[in-house]
């Protein structure tokens, strides 16, 4: 079997699916993104799923804080 469609790298490094739930998906259905030289194509796969936001980082002292209402940051800066 010759594999025309593969899904885009990138997409699957940040997938929260894992690569058992790309079995059963048809690639060469989705939309191409891009062709490679070897005439294989990476789509952008219908089947991803994001992994939630991380939370802002301080620039200041480095750590991770969700923002108070005020856009202020609990680690006070």
């Amino acid at each position: 079997m010759t594999i025309t469609h593969i899904p885009k790298g990138s997409m699957c490094t940040t997938c929260t699916n894992g690569s058992k739930a790309c079995a059963d998906l048809q690639f060469a259905s989705m939309q191409p993104i891009q062709r490679y030289p070897d005439g294989v194509t990476a789509v952008k796969c219908t089947g991803h799923s994001a992994p939630a936001a991380t939370p802002p980082l301080c620039i200041s002292c480095g750590a991770r804080n969700h923002p108070l209402p005020d856009g202020s940051l609990p680690c006070g800066h």
